[in-house]
């Protein structure tokens, strides 16, 4: 009786994940690789756990959804700010505060182009 349960909740997460990844995906704020799983965080930051690596999530994803590196793809229309340091950082929407190496930055600048219209923010460490 527990394992039916168990599976049925799987089956529902797996449906859920599908859909937002297919018919949602704006509502997505980055999603996260965790060891060979992912966890999708929306823009409330709610959070879904999908049993499955980020290549396979990636080829699902439209256009406007950016591998900034092996952990994370963000969706460009949640970035609000970038911090540009000796680490850079992207700041969500959602609240999340993301690494991001400085070529994958000045990429993800280059394919927003003039669409960004957050805060570049240069942070000076004294």
């Amino acid at each position: 009786m527990k394992s039916q349960f168990i599976s049925a909740v799987e089956e529902r997460e797996k449906a859920y994940a599908a859909y937002l990844l297919l018919e949602k995906a704006q509502t997505i704020c980055y999603i996260e690789a965790i060891d060979n799983t992912a966890q999708i965080v929306l823009r409330d930051s709610t959070r879904i756990w999908v049993n499955s690596m980020l290549s396979n999530i990636e080829k699902l994803l439209p256009n406007n959804f950016y591998r900034c590196n092996s952990s994370y793809i963000v969706n460009t229309e949640m970035v609000q700010e970038f911090w540009v340091s000796s680490q850079p950082m992207l700041v969500m929407n959602c609240g999340a505060i993301l690494p991001i190496t400085v070529l994958d930055m000045f990429h993800l600048k280059y394919v927003l182009g003039n669409k960004f219209s957050g805060n570049w923010t240069s942070l000076v460490h004294v």
